[in-house]
């Protein structure tokens, strides 16, 4: 038995701890929720249906779970919670379908109060008299896809035993301290040190995962989803078994991304059972993801990637109890450092259980955690459509683009399979509306704008307009267009004087503050080209941009002097655009300065080796920014 301090109660499995721990980060999400609905064709008894599901949440444990925190952390028990089975009659609304998917929708976005249970909701919906919904909702802590399984079957067989006046089986549900036993054991054992060894070598170099949206972001309370069904036969024959399936989906996902994003590594999330001997008949959250990694090439064909993919998976299964957690910190990520991209999650939800005499038909409403896309394929039973869900985060991607993402899938999908040996490559993704749109209408962005005029010089024509409109607000100090450009202008005529000319390049290391701003538009003024400093950079950084550079011309603050040195400022003209000179305030003239001359040099971020120093010319600045206006909708009140 496991130890523990009192021996009614018990530690977390690494699964629910896992969940115990997310949860706590986020105590008011519905995140880890889980629901179904399964609808029973024909009338159900209300009153054998509560009877039968009391007989199964007293067999099954994890459905009484409770929660506590002690000295010796969260501990678990498996008490009796207060619980009733409510009946909605929706039957009565004009549209008591939707009425009814309404209701269980807003039920799985509350949050579940892990201190205070129950941990589930079972609900009756009566939508015809000869139609009714059996929901339920679950916490993840206590059960995943396959417990539910087990409880939904087990419901099923008691509640027809009861109709016929009969009493059921006896279930063969273990207790849940042989599934904490087992967990613990597990840990404990060499098979864990060499599930470890096995995943911290397979994931070393690990690629960055590519995903649809290009970006990432939390997952939130609740999910986009698109469901749509495909007929295909070439389909059907690649994917006569789950497990072909599993690699039929895994292979043309990891090609569709290849060919959207250019990504050769592509990693996918796949969530398995992790189920060996008597765990399969316990229900409780055992369940993990594990991560595929598939190379994509264009000349390679959806039956090499199938392969490949059938090997990668054979792989995983076979270490799938080590948690994909343990593996993400074992490998040194930041939370913020996904282990893979989209997953594809296939769907063993036809049970073909009978209540009565009546047939029903499981539907899924949230299965797991979608922090970016999941693909979730039903397995084939019969002759009916293939049913593919596209669930994604609100966060990543709009309705319309998951429409047009599984659109564009399932006929790469259907041309896959029919040429199975063709090269993903060669394949075209795009209709002919999405090409008209990609190649003509997205590209139409011809633009009139000031290509002959300098940025100081639109500058100088806002001065002209709106005089004493604000241009400039620094913490209490506000300053008007014609006093930015008088305060320019006196520094301007310096640098002139100093031998400014056009393309000269000019350095500036100052502070956030309206000097910086004086000191740019000076330098663009007087036909230079600024290079801008950050007096927060590293020295070696700042010292090899003035070196790459060369200006003859600084001007710092004394924040900008302070970060460069003294002996580097020996052999620089140095300003403080703080302290102005008594020039004139004119705007100056520079005949010879076009639009084609520099506006600034800006250096990148290193990351391939040393900054480089890019070019920008006046012409390419005026044009993004009045492009900017427009498109942003920029007015004085923005």
């Amino acid at each position: 038995m496991l130890a523990c301090a009192d021996p009614a109660t018990y530690p977390l499995s690494a699964a629910q701890m896992e969940i115990w721990l997310a949860q706590q980060i986020n105590p008011d999400s519905p995140i880890y929720n889980i629901s179904q609905s399964t609808e029973i064709h024909g009338i159900v008894d209300q009153t054998l249906f509560e009877a039968a599901l009391r007989q199964v949440i007293s067999e099954a444990e994890s459905l009484r779970l409770q929660f506590m925190e002690s000295g010796d952390g969260i501990q678990q028990f498996v008490g009796s919670p207060n619980w009733s089975l409510p009946f909605i009659d929706v039957s009565a609304e004009v549209d008591p379908q939707d009425a009814a998917q309404a209701w269980m929708k807003a039920d799985y976005e509350k949050p579940i109060n892990l201190l205070h249970g129950p941990l589930f909701n079972y609900t009756l919906l009566k939508v015809a008299h000869d139609r009714f919904f059996w929901y339920q909702r679950n916490h993840h802590i206590a059960l995943d896809g396959a417990g539910r399984v087990l409880i939904t079957q087990r419901v099923a067989q008691v509640y027809s035993a009861m109709v016929k006046g009969l009493e059921a089986e006896a279930h063969s549900f273990g207790p849940l301290s042989l599934l904490l036993e087992n967990d613990a054991r597990y840990r404990a054992s060499a098979q864990f040190t060499e599930d470890r060894t096995y995943w911290l070598g397979h994931c070393a170099n690990w690629p960055e995962p590519v995903t649809l949206a290009g970006k990432q972001a939390p997952a939130l309370h609740h999910q986009l989803r698109q469901t749509t069904y495909l007929s295909s036969e070439a389909v059907r024959k690649l994917a006569a078994e789950a497990r072909h399936l599993a690699q039929l989906m895994m292979a043309v996902t990891a090609a569709y991304l290849y060919r959207l994003t250019g990504a050769q590594e592509v990693v996918l999330g796949f969530p398995v059972k992790a189920r060996f001997n008597e765990d399969r008949h316990i229900p409780g959250m055992v369940s993990n993801v594990l991560p595929i990694r598939l190379t994509v090439r264009p000349d390679i064909s959806l039956s090499a990637l199938m392969e490949q993919a059938a090997q990668e998976m054979q792989g995983g299964l076979a270490h799938q109890r080590y948690r994909s957690e343990a593996l993400h910190r074992a490998l040194g990520r930041a939370p913020s450092q996904p282990l893979f991209g989209p997953m594809i999650n296939i769907m063993e939800f036809d049970y073909g259980l009978s209540f009565g005499e009546h047939a029903s038909t499981t539907h899924n409403l949230v299965n797991v955690l979608v922090e970016d896309l999941m693909i979730a394929v039903y397995t084939l039973s019969d002759d009916r459509p293939l049913r593919i869900d596209f669930n994604a985060n609100p966060a990543l991607y709009t309705t319309d683009e998951l429409i047009a993402h599984q659109r564009r899938f399932l006929k790469f999908l259907n041309v896959l399979a029919t040429e199975p040996t063709q090269s993903i490559g060669s394949i075209d993704l795009l209709d002919a509306a999405e090409r008209q749109q990609l190649l003509v209408e997205w590209n139409a962005t011809e633009h009139v704008y000031s290509a002959h005029q300098c940025i100081h010089q639109v500058f100088e024509e806002q001065v002209e307009r709106l005089p004493y409109a604000t241009a400039l607000v620094y913490k209490d100090q506000v300053l008007s267009y014609a006093e930015l450009n008088a305060r320019s202008n006196r520094l301007a005529h310096q640098l002139i004087e100093l031998g400014v000319q056009p393309d000269a390049r000019v350095a500036i290391c100052v502070e956030r503050s309206p000097a910086m701003v004086v000191g740019l538009l000076a330098i663009l003024k007087a036909g230079g080209a600024y290079v801008p400093l950050d007096p927060a950079y590293p020295s070696e950084r700042l010292m090899h941009i003035l070196a790459d550079a060369a200006p003859t011309i600084l001007l710092a603050d004394a924040a900008g002097r302070a970060a460069l040195g003294e002996a580097t400022l020996t052999s620089l003209t140095v300003f403080d655009p703080n302290r102005l000179p008594e020039s004139p305030l004119t705007n100056p003239q520079v005949p010879e300065l076009t639009s084609h001359h520099l506006a600034y040099v800006i250096y990148t971020s290193g990351s391939t080796g040393m900054p480089k120093g890019v070019m920008v010319e006046h012409r390419s600045v005026v044009n993004l920014a009045q492009a900017q206006t427009a498109y942003f909708a920029i007015r004085p009140s923005s």
